[in-house]
């Protein structure tokens, strides 16, 4: 999925820079990609939410952050303030780490969901291009939208590991 995006990256920038504006591709282009990005990091997320509960596979996106700063960030705050009392080091770190990653894992959903339905159903709001054919779109450069798979990558594995203590 991460290089579909890519590559419609890619062609969102040549077809701008190539000077045909009038035809719209550069932001069709554009918007596909950080759709794209936004499917890779959801899948990613949906991985791991399974792998902590069968069930969790199925939410619907606008689902998963209230699911991270609620039920997922109060479980690992239980599971710290237990591990607090038993003197374990170890798991009060993977905890820390966790509630640190769920909270994170939430915003950056939040925002990359923020950015997909714009990209999806509001057509009107164009992506914003610069002369160097970067692009933005809901003040989110593609550059960052790149990099949500990458965070989504390491904060989901602090969130499982700490869980499997717990």
């Amino acid at each position: 999925m991460e290089q579909v995006a890519a590559h419609l990256a890619n062609e969102a920038r040549v077809r701008h820079l190539a000077g045909d504006k009038s035809s719209g591709d550069d932001d069709l282009f554009g918007r596909s990609a950080f759709n794209r990005y936004y499917y890779a990091t959801f899948l990613i997320i949906r991985e791991g939410l399974r792998s902590l509960h069968g069930t969790w596979a199925g939410l619907a996106h606008k689902d998963i952050p209230p699911l991270l700063k609620g039920e997922i960030k109060k479980t690992l705050k239980r599971g710290l303030q237990d591990a607090k009392r038993l003197s374990d080091g170890d798991v009060v770190k993977q905890c820390s780490k966790a509630i640190e990653a769920a909270d994170e894992l939430a915003e950056l959903t939040t925002r990359a969901y923020g950015v997909r339905v714009t990209a999806d159903y509001n057509p009107e709001i164009r992506v914003s291009f610069n002369e160097r054919g970067t692009f933005s779109l809901n003040a989110i450069a593609v550059d960052e939208a790149k990099k949500w798979p990458y965070k989504a990558r390491a904060l989901v594995p602090a969130i499982i590991s700490a869980w499997s203590q717990i």
